[in-house]
């Protein structure tokens, strides 16, 4: 579904980043995401998806930065997911709804 999406997208980030220049689908990916990510940015834990996504620390190594509990850092983790859910793949969103 689009969550998987979202999460697979996220994981290949930087990998897109990295060859922006030289594909124009990599190029869209990058700018939405980057779209995307721009609307959570005043989120108190938006750091924890750079830091799950981009830089590949454990929910452990998250938790100690937030000094929080990993159930926390996976409920917000999953709550900023689906939010970038909606604003990457809104039309998938959509049809999910409507199966």
């Amino acid at each position: 579904g689009a969550y998987e999406k979202t999460e697979q997208l996220l994981r290949n980030y930087n990998q897109l980043k990295k060859s922006y220049s030289e594909h124009g689908t990599a190029k869209k990916f990058v700018d939405i995401v980057d779209k995307a990510l721009k609307e959570l940015y005043d989120d108190l834990y938006y750091d924890i998806i750079p830091m799950m996504y981009f830089e590949g620390q454990s929910r452990e190594a998250i938790a100690e930065y937030f000094d929080t509990t990993v159930t926390t850092i996976s409920r917000n983790k999953q709550r900023l997911v689906e939010k970038l859910k909606c604003l990457i793949f809104a039309d998938d969103v959509m049809y999910e709804l409507f199966l």
